[in-house]
């Protein structure tokens, strides 16, 4: 068996079972096997996040790079917030009739996946040559110090 982290929902598991002393849970959409790495990480049905204080390095704080989302194009009653129940990061969250970006630093840098989510195109990012640039700056700011 292998083993992976990435956001998973409870949801998508039958009662995980004890087998050989190790958690291991069995998708409902096929009978494969999947052990937990490590199933005290596995909290609220995702896998918890790892520390994204930075990023190469440099304080995640100072890199402006997290979805932007288009206010006019986005019906989230169309999709059901699929942005929110996507992103494995909590980056979104629900505001009323609407989606807001709530943890934008949470978001993982250089990762584009929920865009593609969005059946919309309400959602954008910054291009590669900005993010380039924002890394640029912080890079050298940090240097100087």
């Amino acid at each position: 068996m292998g083993t992976f982290e990435t956001c998973l929902k409870l949801e998508d598991f039958k009662t995980p079972e004890k087998v050989g002393g190790e958690e291991v849970l069995i998708p409902l959409k096929n009978e494969a096997k999947i052990k937990i790495k490590r199933p005290e990480k596995f909290n609220g049905g995702k896998l918890m996040q790892r520390d994204r204080s930075t990023y190469t390095g440099l304080p995640r704080a100072e890199i402006d790079w997290f979805p932007r989302i288009d206010q006019e194009k986005c019906r989230p009653e169309e999709c059901n917030f699929h942005c929110v129940e996507f992103c494995p990061f909590g980056v979104f969250s629900k505001a009323s009739a609407a989606v807001q970006v709530s943890k934008p630093y949470e978001c993982n840098v250089g990762d584009e996946s929920c865009r593609f989510q969005c059946p919309l195109d309400a959602i954008s990012f910054p291009t590669r040559e900005e993010l380039r640039e924002m890394l640029r700056t912080v890079r050298a700011k940090h240097q100087q110090n």
